[in-house]
């Protein structure tokens, strides 16, 4: 599913497009933004959306950097909420933005999903331990760039690549970061997370909730709907915003052990 907001009442003042790559694991609130044909992988979901009214457009998949930049190029505005991992998709979607802005002289912006596993140690195993609580308002950046010199992990190598491209094309980018997500999406398509139903059917098998260990592993989580507000808020306040190394935004609102 893909994330979405109203940006009919931005138009005049930020937005001629707006484009949201579809992702099947959040939630649509509402229809698409006006502007232009969202790009998906599926026929039976582009038969979908247009008994939604809206006329998508059917591309190969992120592996075709090619064409993931030309369709960034048509827009002012894409949120990527499609993978994490796709480094090469997201440089591609920068550099059609990029492209974008030297055609039509305007601003345009990246906002880009993450999670929260960049910045996770791993109490479990002990592996790797750093007993810290973060907030976006830290240098996420460069901690980002000393954890992945040490280990390279491929979201985190994302997060940096989004950084850092945004900063040499002259891309305004924003990073998301939210932890595990539950409730039920209102979207056309997937309509369940992963990790809140694994957990929940585990605990259904075993007649009782269960803990890993000592129960020192803990994830933050974030309802759809709150997050689904949060890209919202940033969309609308995207003018204002701090961006590049800058603009990192946590959505949580508990954990669970």
């Amino acid at each position: 599913m893909c994330l979405a907001t109203t940006c009919r009442a931005m138009r005049d003042r930020l937005l001629n497009n707006c484009l949201v790559a579809l992702c099947l694991r959040l939630s649509c609130r509402n229809r698409l933004p006006s502007g232009g044909p969202p790009p998906i992988t599926a026929r039976h979901q582009a038969d979908s959306l247009k008994k939604e009214g809206i006329e998508p457009v059917v591309f190969a998949g992120f592996q075709d950097t090619v064409q993931t930049r030309q369709i960034a190029s048509d827009y002012d505005v894409i949120i990527h909420t499609a993978d994490s991992f796709a480094s090469d998709a997201c440089k591609a979607m920068i550099q059609g933005l990029a492209d974008r802005q030297q055609k039509t002289g305007k601003e345009t912006h990246f906002i880009h999903t993450s999670g929260t596993s960049s910045l996770g140690d791993r109490p479990v195993t002990g592996q790797y331990l750093e007993p810290r609580t973060f907030s976006d308002k830290n240098d996420i950046y460069s901690y980002e760039c000393e954890r992945e010199a040490r280990e390279s992990y491929i979201q985190r190598k994302t997060d940096v690549a989004v950084f850092e491209t945004g900063v040499e094309l002259g891309v305004k980018t924003y990073i998301v970061m939210p932890p595990s997500i539950f409730g039920i999406g209102r979207g056309l398509f997937n309509k369940l997370s992963i990790q809140a139903p694994t957990i929940l059917r585990s605990a259904i098998k075993a007649g009782q909730a269960e803990v890993i260990g000592d129960g020192k592993a803990q994830w933050d989580h974030v309802h759809i709907a709150d997050l689904v507000l949060l890209y919202e808020l940033i969309l609308s306040k995207l003018l204002k915003l701090a961006h590049g190394k800058q603009g990192i935004f946590f959505a949580e609102t508990g954990h669970h052990t």
